[in-house]
Formats: C-alpha cells, structure tokens, sequence
C-alpha cells in the first residue's frame, strides 16, 4: 500500500509541477496541490493505522488546510489567504512539536537557535528588496516556530537514530519555508524557486508520514 500511495504521490507532485510550468495548466494549480496533499495524509493514517497518533495527524490536517489556502493565495496580488494559510502552518508546525516534545521533553534551551534565526529573519526582511508589509511579525514568528521544529527534530535523532526521517523532515521542512519567504515577498523571484520550494516540502512532509513511533 504504501509503494502505491508513492507511486502515486509522485505523479500527482509531476501534475503539479505541470501547472507551475507549464503553459496553459497554471487554472489546475490548485488542484493538482491539493490532490498531492491528500496523499501525504492518506499515507499517514495508513502507517500509523495500529497505533494513531491524533497529534500527529492533525498537524498532517493542519498542513493540508494550509496548502489549500496558500494554493488559494498563489495567482493573487493581495494575499488575502497568506495569513490564514500561516496560521494554518503553525498550528500544523505546533502539533509536530508537541508530539515529539511528548518522547524527548522540551527544554528552554530548545528555544535558543530559534530565537536568533527570529532574529536573524527580523533583520533580512529589513532588507529593501522584501516586502513583507503587514506581515513582518507572522514572518518573523513563523521563522521561530520552524526553527523549533528543527531543534525537535534533532533531539528526536539523538534519541533513536532510528528518527532519521523526522530530522531530515524537519530540516526540508525549514528549506522550504525558507524559500517561500523570497518567493512571496522578494522583489527578484527566480522561476526555479518554486520547484525546489515544493520539492522540499513534499519531501518533508512524506517523510513525517512515513514515521511510525516506537
């Protein structure tokens, strides 16, 4: 089951890149994201269909909703949906943490790395290329939040090597946003941006989904 939720995952993500690239197919953007998000959820539940782990899969929810609003979002000038797609991250994001803070405990140190690349994201936004306008705080705190989800991440690798997945998941997951960030609001966007943007994310998300918790 899970090769051919793979299998098709990967054919949904090609669709997807079609209607980033591809001339006459941007009206099916939507869409395709959407039905590739479906799978990583799909494929989450049936990996942790004998021992489900709610928070874990509503953060897999959580990211879905937010593909759905950033996907909403993506051929708009206003960005009337970016917010709500955030805050849908977040939540997804704040999920992940609790669960792995659940198996490797949280610490005030774990707050240390993401509080200078908040600060780190405060200065590079101030930059007069960005754009961040009113969204200069849920940047900034969405920088925080990611950077936590690294740190658990790696306390989850120190804990078991066997955790690999969610540290190289989480470490995508950064990368991708990190992307994002030039993506939505860099006043020179390079085309291959999205690519690697997307390509890092459904690789990260896939890789959570694939976790199955000892």
């Amino acid at each position: 089951m899970e090769e051919m939720l793979l299998m098709i995952y990967i054919i949904c993500f090609g669709l997807l890149m079609l209607a980033v690239y591809g001339k006459g197919y941007a009206k099916y953007y939507l869409m395709f994201k959407s039905m590739t998000s479906v799978i990583f959820v799909m494929l989450a539940c049936w990996v942790m269909r004998e021992k489900l782990f709610w928070l874990w899969l509503m953060a897999f929810l959580f990211c879905f909703l937010g593909d759905v609003l950033l996907g909403m979002d993506e051929r708009k000038e206003k960005n009337r949906f970016f917010v709500w797609g955030l805050v849908s991250f977040v939540t997804g994001h704040v999920f992940f943490i609790i669960r792995m803070s659940g198996l490797t405990s949280f610490e005030l140190w774990d707050l240390v790395l993401p509080a200078g690349i908040a600060l780190v994201t405060f200065f590079l936004i101030r930059h007069p290329k960005f754009h961040v306008g009113v969204h200069k705080r849920a940047v900034i705190l969405y920088s925080l939040i990611v950077t936590l989800l690294c740190v658990k991440g790696y306390d989850m690798l120190l804990l078991d090597r066997y955790y690999w997945n969610v540290f190289v998941g989480s470490v995508l997951f950064f990368i991708s946003d990190f992307l994002l960030l030039f993506i939505y609001f860099y006043e020179d966007k390079l085309k291959i941006m999205r690519f690697f943007n997307l390509l890092t994310y459904y690789g990260a998300v896939f890789l959570l989904a694939c976790t199955v918790f000892r």
